[in-house]
């Protein structure tokens, strides 16, 4: 009996050691208590796995906003109309995606681009969206509930960077053509088709979708890229590497274009390069208009870069 008084003693003591030291208040490295931020918000959102945990398969809309923090997966989609994105969100090591869907831009958020490979914080209320199996943030205008909003775009630091072509040649032979938007080039390369025009220079293809205003396109040189249109460069045969634009000094590229399978890199007022996602022949950009004080883009000459 005394040796099992003893015995249960002991455990008591242990027991209580164990809570005294389960209810320390953590410290940092100079004594400072350390006081754990929130889960779940704009300072500290969940990543993509924990997100996937909370929104499980419940085909209802949240009571509450949650934020996340993922990296674009593919290429994101800009809706012209709502002026949003949907894009797909993965943490660093990959995994099942949380779909932002129909998001629209923070107004404090400098930039106006998101890229495969962009590092993005969200908001929003979530979902689960069963046909498609997908679990998502988003909105429903019918039930009243907000759609999300993307505060945050860290360009360039989703460790994803490896997606993207360099000036590196990589030991492969590398092809070029370059297309002059001078009088000659003109009657040389450009073709009418509905209304786009085409300039074709061998592999290299140059493609305007200007709608109403393709005759200003073709009258006006140099090439003008106005806000809203879209221009699409592809190679037949091949892999672009990077696209060189040179452009007039006081219409350049502004770095925040909207690029699909692209990235942006403005060297100077003259000089843009925008270096191809890894394994694509087509990269398409947008002058986008919902910029303050946002001009079209006068383009002197473009060369493209690729390999087969």
């Amino acid at each position: 009996m005394k040796k099992l008084f003893i015995l249960l003693l002991l455990l008591f003591s242990l027991a209580s050691c164990d809570s005294k030291e389960n209810n320390k208040e953590k410290h940092d490295d100079i004594g400072e208590p350390v006081i754990e931020a929130e889960k779940g918000t704009l300072e500290n959102p969940y990543t993509i796995k924990e997100a996937l945990e909370i929104i499980g398969t419940n085909t209802s809309y949240s009571k509450e906003k949650i934020y996340i923090k993922g990296i674009v997966e593919g290429s994101p989609y800009f809706n012209d109309k709502y002026s949003s994105y949907s894009v797909y969100l993965v943490d660093s090591t990959g995994g099942k995606s949380v779909q932002v869907y129909s998001a629209t831009l923070d107004s404090g958020i400098n930039t106006k681009t998101i890229s495969n490979g962009d590092t993005i914080v969200a908001g929003g209320f979530y979902t689960y969206y069963s046909s498609k199996s997908q679990p998502e943030l988003a909105g429903d205008t019918k039930s009243n509930v907000a759609f999300p909003v993307i505060y945050k775009i860290i360009k360039g630091t989703s460790g994803n960077s490896n997606l993207y072509e360099t000036l590196d040649n990589d030991g492969k032979v590398l092809k070029e053509e370059t297309i002059l938007f001078n009088a000659e080039y003109q009657s040389q390369y450009a073709q009418r088709e509905n209304k786009s025009y085409f300039w074709r220079k061998g592999d290299f293809v140059f493609e305007n979708s200007a709608g109403e205003r393709i005759e200003q396109v073709v009258t006006n040189l140099p090439y003008r890229l106005y806000v809203q249109t879209i221009v699409y460069c592809s190679v037949t045969k091949g892999k672009i590497k990077y696209l060189e634009f040179e452009t007039d000094s006081n219409y350049p590229f502004a770095g925040d274009e909207q690029v699909e399978h692209g990235k942006v890199e403005v060297v100077s007022k003259t000089l843009t390069r925008i270096f191809a996602e890894k394994g694509v022949s087509k990269i398409s950009i947008r002058n986008q208009n919902d910029i303050q004080n946002k001009k079209q883009i006068r383009v002197n000459s473009v060369k493209v870069v690729y390999y087969e």
